[in-house]
């Protein structure tokens, strides 16, 4: 499993963008963050981060945050879907908080064969 920190070092008010892949992988369809298999995400509290799903593979594979393992609760505070996945422009987003989650998944809401995997927001600012 890869964990990369996404930090900004700025003054929070940039977008931090990364970008969202999808491939067959095993039987099932895999999201990659940057390139990395279903990397986990150490995300900061106060900042934007835009995951980009312009990429043609995310067609039919849109992105959503969750607060439980089993996406049972969707977790939309701060949360901006825009577009179509697959297009052009295409991106889902989310400002953090100190009130965001310490735990998130992220998850294709279409069911297909995803391992739901940790968006931890590191609370050491």
């Amino acid at each position: 499993m890869v964990t990369k920190d996404y930090v900004d070092s700025g003054d929070g008010s940039s977008i931090n963008t990364i970008l969202i892949t999808v491939a067959a992988v095993g039987g099932g369809n895999r999201y990659f963050l940057d390139g990395v298999q279903q990397a986990n995400a150490v995300l900061q509290p106060g900042f934007t981060y835009r995951f980009d799903q312009s990429n043609a593979t995310n067609n039919g594979h849109p992105l959503r945050f969750s607060s439980d393992s089993a996406n049972s609760s969707p977790y939309t505070t701060g949360v901006t879907a825009v577009g179509t996945p697959g297009s052009s422009g295409a991106y889902t987003q989310i400002i953090t908080t100190q009130a965001t989650p310490v735990t998130l998944y992220y998850y294709c809401t279409i069911p297909v064969s995803y391992t739901h995997l940790t968006l931890p927001t590191n609370r050491e600012v």
